[in-house]
């Protein structure tokens, strides 16, 4: 282990690689802003590129981690592990915790209402979510009311009144609100995966509301398990030691999670790609030479061809899929609608994933590997007199 982390770990993070790195993310950024990222991948070598696209997908999986883990993370922040002025202060921390499980439940359902009653209003839908975020606070607040006034009083009678009011606001204002919060921001993934998720044929819309409902319930649940292992850690602990195993099991279990909902690996592989400069998901215009890829060669069911005049050029609509030290990989212009059809997906059917990608393979099929000297990007318009 020690060995593979010396390897691939150290040149990453040396001085000069955190220095390329840091220029390769300024440059990023600039011809971002420009609009031409199709360029970025040539300002990489090859050894600079490695390092590059390992950063990038340290990144990417803190990013995923962090979005579908956010209600771990705002759970951690939310409720302390431990309180001085509260001797019994466990009782009031499993009740928060178990609240934040239950609260769950709600949002989902009050989600398929707004949109059985009122899904195409989006000016609407806004005021309906703070409508759900306040109500679902109101439970919240009323709930812990009635099952932990008295405790809570008795535990602060001893304190000074500026005490008793900052906790009061904690447990009756700042966590409902928080809690609420935390239950409405498994919008995020869910949102994300209902959009490629398909079912099989014979589900009517009922069946596919709940099983959507059960798949989210069941996502929301497994994202809050690190956020519970860190408030039951041992307080003794140094905050790094408490936070490790959590950080481990939120790894672990996006894997997991990756095994139903195989869209994450796919967004993995598509944010590494794209930050590093590897690909291109755009189409451009490129002029190749006639003498070594003629017209006639492409089919013109895929490929939108015209020859520019009597120059030794022909101009053709691609995709630049993919892009590592000298190979590069142009693909039909299609192959951007079949690639986003590739992310849909049906849990726990691998046909289902096969059939899909079988679009992409098609397209796949017609892309070719010029070299670079045989072409040059082109994406200025030409008049229709000049491109005949």
């Amino acid at each position: 282990m020690k060995t593979f982390i010396r390897k691939w770990a150290a040149p990453v993070l040396a001085p000069s690689g955190v220095a390329t790195f840091i220029a390769f993310v300024v440059v990023w950024i600039y011809l971002n802003r420009l609009g031409r990222l199709d360029v970025f991948y040539s300002t990489l070598t090859v050894k600079s590129m490695v390092g590059v696209i390992i950063a990038s997908a340290v990144v990417a999986i803190v990013s995923i981690i962090l979005m579908f883990f956010m209600t771990s993370f705002l759970m951690a922040l939310t409720i302390p592990a431990d309180n001085e002025h509260m001797y019994d202060y466990k009782k009031v921390r499993e009740w928060a915790v178990k609240a934040i499980l239950v609260s769950g439940l709600f949002p989902l359902l009050f989600i398929i209402l707004f949109t059985v009653l009122d899904g195409e209003n989006d000016r609407a839908g806004i005021l309906w979510v703070c409508v759900s975020l306040i109500a679902l606070m109101l439970i919240i607040m009323l709930t812990t009311k009635f099952c932990l006034g008295k405790s809570i009083v008795e535990q602060l009678k001893t304190k000074t009144q500026l005490v008793r009011q900052r906790h009061l606001r904690k447990i009756y204002l700042w966590n409902p609100f928080m809690i609420s919060l935390i239950a409405h921001t498994q919008v995020i993934p869910v949102n994300l995966v209902s959009f490629h998720i398909k079912f099989p044929e014979g589900f009517d819309d009922r069946v596919q509301l709940i099983s959507l409902y059960v798949l989210s319930f069941s996502l929301y649940m497994l994202t809050l398990l690190p956020g519970v292992i860190f408030l039951r850690s041992n307080q003794k602990d140094s905050l790094l030691k408490r936070a490790l195993f959590p950080s481990i099991a939120a790894f672990f279990l996006l894997l997991l999670i990756s095994t139903c909902l195989t869209i994450i690996p796919v967004i993995f592989i598509h944010a590494v790609m794209k930050t590093a400069g590897v690909s291109d998901f755009f189409s451009h215009y490129y002029l190749i030479e006639k003498e070594k890829y003629p017209e006639n060669l492409f089919d013109k069911k895929l490929w939108e061809t015209h020859a520019v005049g009597d120059t030794r050029y022909v101009r053709i609509k691609a995709v630049l899929f993919f892009s590592f030290g000298d190979t590069r990989l142009l693909c039909p212009d299609g192959i951007i609608d079949a690639y986003k059809k590739s992310w849909d997906f049906m849990p726990f059917s691998s046909s289902f994933d096969n059939e899909t990608r079988k679009g992409l393979r098609a397209l796949g099929a017609y892309c070719f590997s010029p070299e670079t000297k045989d072409y040059m990007q082109w994406d200025s318009p030409l008049s229709a007199e000049k491109v005949k």
